[in-house]
């Protein structure tokens, strides 16, 4: 059902005041209680975001988060009415809207969006898994990882350093974050370039551990027969933590 173009107007009048704070009239409301509304609803945004974002409201000094928080609030028009995924729209904001500049701390994109991952991987559905056995040859079957997962690149290893100490670290790191099948639980796993690329090809070309580390060794100049234990190790390990479920059938 369309709403009324007078419900309409009310509504719209009553989110711009909301979110700005600018005196408005409307019809039929009492205007010493209008200022409820905006608190309750800032709260709203103002908790969920320090929820979703911890370490960066820490890493941030209070009045930088603020800055961000406030303008947010203030001007971006929200895409989506769950409030779980509004904090991916505030990451996307402060990218757009160059903080990292501002402040001169260009650390930031990369903690929120981390940040961010932690939250959709922990929330998203369960993905489809294909039929897998638990016992195989870990270097020659074919292995079937858990598919909630993300590869990540980065320019500063925001997982391991926090604050200025990030400033002069600025290079290539590599992270694997995964949600446990059998828990739910988050796990970031730190990757050198080669291993990334071993997880890569295991994942996108569906090679089996030996070809994959063969096809990276390759790519990296690296005699193969020298690179094979360590990627092993790394499978076992992988399999320990719980990404790698199993071996297809």
């Amino acid at each position: 059902m369309l709403l009324k173009k007078e419900t309409h107007n009310i509504q719209t009048k009553l989110a711009d005041y909301c979110k700005t704070g600018i005196d408005v009239t409307i019809e039929g409301s009492r205007q010493d209680r209008l200022h409820h509304y905006r608190r309750l609803t800032y709260n709203i945004v103002k908790g969920a975001l320090a929820t979703a974002y911890p370490i960066a409201k820490k890493t941030l000094s209070e009045n930088e988060w603020f800055t961000m928080v406030d303008s947010y609030f203030a001007n971006h028009k929200m895409q989506t009415p769950l409030v779980w995924k509004m904090p991916f729209e505030f990451y996307e904001y402060c990218k757009d809207n160059k903080y990292s500049e501002k402040f001169g701390k260009p650390y930031i994109d990369e903690l929120l969006y981390f940040e961010w991952l932690e939250i959709e991987l922990h929330t998203m559905e369960d993905m489809a898994i294909p039929v897998y056995k638990e016992e195989g040859d870990l270097l020659n079957d074919r292995i079937v990882v858990t598919p909630e997962h993300e590869l990540v690149g980065l320019e500063y290893p925001i997982h391991k350093f926090k604050g200025n100490d990030l400033l002069d670290k600025k290079g290539n790191y590599f992270v694997l974050i995964f949600r446990k099948k059998d828990t739910g639980a988050i796990r970031f796993i730190n990757l050198s370039a080669f291993l990334a690329l071993t997880v890569q090809t295991i994942v996108e070309e569906r090679l089996n551990l030996a070809d994959s580390i063969k096809k990276t060794s390759e790519a990296f100049g690296i005699d193969f027969n020298k690179s094979i234990q360590h990627g092993l190790a790394f499978a076992n390990d992988l399999m320990a933590q719980g990404f790698i479920l199993g071996y297809e059938i």
